[in-house]
């Protein structure tokens, strides 16, 4: 089975996280589906309970004027990391 992992902020409201948890929805039966996030807050929409929601958890950092900056690091180090975690065969940012 093909898999796919898409890359997003959070699963909170709005127009971009409807879209890809109604892709996600309708691709689950033909593939395996993850989620990456940055923070782990509450999804607002119908998710399937088979796809896979890997929250990173680098946006509850605050350290003043560095505390982006901090985050951005965190970032780019954990991103790379779970991708080869679980090892898809597409990633959608």
């Amino acid at each position: 089975m093909r898999s796919i992992a898409f890359i997003i902020p959070n699963l909170q409201m709005g127009g971009a996280e409807k879209a890809l948890l109604t892709l996600a929805n309708q691709w689950i039966n033909t593939a395996d589906i993850s989620i990456i996030t940055f923070d782990s807050g509450e999804t607002f929409f119908k998710i399937d309970e088979r796809i896979k929601v890997i929250p990173l958890h680098t946006t509850k950092n605050r350290m003043g004027f560095l505390s982006p900056w901090l985050n951005v690091i965190k970032r780019y180090r954990k991103l790379p990391k779970t991708i080869r975690k679980i090892k898809p065969d597409v990633t959608i940012p």
